[in-house]
């Protein structure tokens, strides 16, 4: 599993983050899955948690805006892709990233839980 995660300053609304997820499946040639799903945190206007389900596995938006503006984007993939094609996208939405990772993740194979 091929992990991607960044922490973002800026602000971007439902739709953007929706377009923004869109783009990223596109852009690190994977496939879209069977969904996405939007969740805000109850009782509070602090932002919310955009999670897109792709064939290899799932993209998450976590947007603090309008609390904090800024938010954290996870990218776990089964796939290879480029960290660097993610992170342009991801400007060009005119978000900074200002921290990222990026790590492989193994389950053991052959045995059982």
């Amino acid at each position: 599993m091929n992990c991607l995660g960044l922490a973002f300053m800026g602000t971007i609304t439902e739709k953007e983050i929706e377009d923004l997820t869109r783009e990223l499946v596109k852009a690190i040639r994977m496939n879209e899955g069977p969904g996405s799903a939007t969740f805000r945190y109850p009782n509070e206007d602090i932002g919310e948690i955009h999670v897109r389900c792709i064939r290899e596995s799932f993209l998450a938006v976590d947007n603090w805006n309008p609390f904090i503006a800024g938010g954290y984007i996870f990218i776990n993939s089964c796939g290879d892709f480029d960290p660097q094609v993610a992170i342009a996208v991801i400007e060009a939405m005119e978000l900074t990233v200002v921290s990222s990772f990026d790590a492989e993740l193994h389950l053991p194979t052959g045995g059982t839980a």
